[in-house]
């Protein structure tokens, strides 16, 4: 069950860029991955692929840590709070940035 995702860089500022966040986070997991070749593995051995539960609970965990009521933003809404967060974080980032970045 694979499918492609085109993702683009944001060169203007390396924090807000979720492609240098993936390249790193796929480089910190490398050794830990043997033959899986699932995105998210566990971060507890034996490093398998996360089931879709595992994946929602770190997601609505992120959005509660970054300040974002999850009674409005779920684990499926995640590009439009992070979306909303941006905006409301740095206003200095134009929204048509933001839009294409997020997709």
């Amino acid at each position: 069950m694979g499918f492609e995702v085109t993702l683009e860089a944001y060169p203007k500022d390396e924090r807000l860029c979720v492609l240098k966040t993936l390249k790193a986070y796929i480089a910190e997991t490398q050794s830990l991955r043997d033959e899986e070749l699932a995105l998210f593995i566990s971060y507890k051995k034996p490093y398998h692929r996360v089931s879709k539960d595992t994946l929602s609970r770190w997601i609505k965990m992120v959005l509660t840590n970054a300040g974002i009521n999850t009674s409005k933003f779920k684990a499926h809404s995640t590009s439009t709070a992070a979306t909303s967060a941006a905006a409301a974080a740095l206003r200095q980032v134009p929204v048509c940035d933001i839009l294409a970045t997020a997709g």
